[in-house]
């Protein structure tokens, strides 16, 4: 096959600035020529030929118009995010730039992808690429995986590696696998929504943002950002590489976030410093309240007036707190030119060619500690006198019902003990 693989130009050979106006150009297009795309699987399997299988997990993809412009627009910036709705085909997407990638040669074993999404997406996302670029070596890794498996993983060859954050990255518990990739000459990254991304400093955070930085393209995946909080975008933004344009978190706070300020009541800190109580013009021997002593708002735990160790008031005492909070976006022009660049999100596709959302019901069998602690539910007098019809559940205790059960077949992690 590789024999008769068309060359294509590498993106990666032109001015960056003649690069950022051919991604701009392609941005509002509603459909966009791509090269011949000689790893993407776009023909139907051999049983569905000439005509594509609905559900096929063996027939290819055609892209779709707005995915085409996709495929280009990220292809041709190297970063972005990329922010179509749920359904509109993002994987596609995601697969067109590697395959693009491999026919320059710029995806291979001197210059590998990994993707980093949720827990319950890895091997989606590894069957979606396997159905897209079977030409392609793509491999994953999971959690319920032990260590020294999950290393065999990384020595075996692979271009394209699927991983869960909570795998990529450490915790109090174990240590995460971005340390072993770092070993890897990773020069793409995808990161698919991935919740801890939002947050500047938690470890999965850090985690991502320490392999993109080694990485020449960097893509974000994620359905609705901009209906996040403005700085959970800058997170985002970081992870691409925006604070050469957007400068670092606390300039970025300083102009393109309003805040305001939010005073609340609540239970107050006090330290031990004997002072007397309103019915005694010095400490009393004998009277409670004049043990106690100054009072201030949390989360502070030293007195700011004697620099005691706090506690909270053990009277209930109440004292007025105010807050900081990020209410909106200053300076709103400039923000949102600067983002342009940075972000593809279409709510509309013309029509023709935008797919409906095709619901797929996927049986996955319990592993033996959740079917155990399932049945376990299933015995409980609440269900069984449920089931049979003999009792009338109320709303509150249903709800509780199926959140332990949802808990349950979403591993036990959650209901141990």
């Amino acid at each position: 096959m590789t024999a008769s693989v068309p060359r294509i130009r590498d993106v990666r050979e032109l001015d960056p600035e003649v690069r950022a106006e051919k991604a701009e150009l392609v941005r509002p297009a509603s459909d966009a020529r791509l090269p011949e795309l000689a790893w993407f699987n776009s023909s139907p399997c051999a049983r569905h030929a000439p005509e594509f299988g609905l559900m096929c997990d063996e027939c290819g993809i055609e892209p779709r118009p707005h995915q085409r412009v996709g495929i280009l627009w990220l292809w041709l910036g190297g970063r972005g995010i990329l922010a179509d709705p749920v359904g509109s085909g993002k994987t596609c997407q995601a697969a067109g730039v590697l395959a693009l990638c491999k026919q320059t040669g710029e995806l291979g074993e001197h210059n590998r992808a990994v993707i980093v999404c949720q827990a319950a997406a890895v091997l989606q996302w590894q069957r979606q690429l396997r159905r897209l670029l079977p030409d392609v070596a793509v491999s994953a890794v999971t959690g319920s995986m032990a260590r020294p498996r999950r290393v065999d993983s990384y020595l075996a060859p692979w271009e394209v590696m699927v991983i869960s954050e909570r795998t990529f990255a450490s915790t109090r518990s174990r240590d995460g696998d971005v340390e072993l990739l770092m070993q890897f000459p990773v020069g793409i990254i995808f990161a698919d929504d991935i919740d801890a991304l939002r947050a500047h400093k938690n470890q999965a955070a850090r985690a991502v943002k320490a392999l993109a930085a080694r990485a020449s393209r960097r893509y974000d995946i994620n359905a609705e950002p901009l209906q996040k909080r403005v700085m959970e975008l800058h997170s985002h933004l970081e992870m691409l590489g925006g604070n050469e344009v957007f400068g670092s978190a606390s300039r970025f706070r300083r102009d393109f976030v309003k805040t305001g300020q939010d005073s609340f009541y609540q239970r107050a800190m006090s330290c031990t410093m004997p002072l007397p109580c309103a019915n005694h013009q010095r400490v009393t021997r004998g009277c409670k309240l004049c043990k106690i002593g100054h009072a201030w708002p949390q989360p502070t735990k030293r007195c700011p007036e004697c620099g005691r160790e706090g506690r909270v008031d053990p009277t209930g005492r109440t004292v007025l707190r105010t807050v900081s909070k990020d209410i909106g976006i200053k300076n709103a022009e400039e923000f949102k030119a600067l983002l342009r660049p940075w972000v593809l999100r279409r709510t509309e596709f013309g029509g023709e060619g935008y797919p409906e959302v095709q619901p797929a019901e996927i049986w996955v069998e319990l592993a033996p500690r959740q079917r155990a602690r399932y049945d376990e539910l299933r015995r409980t007098k609440e269900v069984r006198r449920w089931r049979a019809g003999n009792e009338e559940v109320s709303r509150v205790k249903a709800a509780a019902l199926f959140t332990r059960g949802a808990q349950i077949c979403s591993g036990t992690a959650a209901v141990s003990g």
